[in-house]
């Protein structure tokens, strides 16, 4: 009497093969992973780079929009990021011509943000609080309004901007002291003795 000869019924040949896949897999795998390392690593190193640089002050060097350039002089801004928390302070004053001679037109953007560095190393805030008058009237930002902006950190300079928007041009500062100037006419207006350098 001849063995019989048991069909393989599909699902088990499914199995099989998927087997065998696994058992090819690991060389392939390796030489896939290979590939993508170096480029996971510099995006990684790029992320923490980026997220470490950014800690500490800047005061603004520049601003230029996408119709024109602003001199700093009249365009003035700081911020100080610390611990994922970001405080923007950009203020401006421009002349405009008006009927009777010349007209100061006040721009102020200032508020508190937690930020973060994303994948694709941009910088999104989520507002603490804040307030604007960019579209004439003072707007006040809610609690957790999200922003993003592009950013770019060689050494000591950054630059945030949106596409198509503002660009904000940074130098970082130093440590700091209390000024000395300061600290005189403090104590002038405190005890009403003038201060004498000499």
């Amino acid at each position: 009497m001849q063995p019989r000869m048991r069909l393989l019924s599909p699902l088990f040949l499914a199995a099989l093969a998927a087997g065998f896949a696994v058992l090819q897999d690991p060389a392939e795998q390796d030489e896939q992973d290979s590939n993508r390392e170096p480029y996971i690593a510099f995006l990684e190193s790029e992320h923490a780079r980026l997220t470490k640089g950014l800690e500490g002050s800047w005061m603004l060097a520049s601003m230029s929009s996408a119709t024109e350039f602003i001199e700093v002089e009249d365009f003035r801004g700081f911020a100080q990021f610390r611990e994922g928390y970001l405080a923007l302070m950009l203020m401006g004053a421009e002349d405009e011509e008006v009927l009777f001679g010349t007209e100061t037109i006040y721009t102020v953007l200032t508020g508190a943000y937690r930020y973060q560095v994303s994948e694709d190393h941009r910088l999104q805030l989520a507002s603490v609080l804040g307030i604007d008058n960019a579209e004439g009237g003072f707007l006040f930002h809610r609690s957790g309004d999200p922003r993003e902006m592009e950013l770019s950190l060689v050494e000591d300079d950054l630059s945030l901007w949106e596409p198509g928007g503002d660009r904000y041009e940074f130098r970082r500062l130093g440590p700091t002291g209390f000024p000395i100037e300061a600290a005189d006419r403090l104590r002038e207006k405190r005890t009403g003795v003038e201060f004498d350098e000499e």
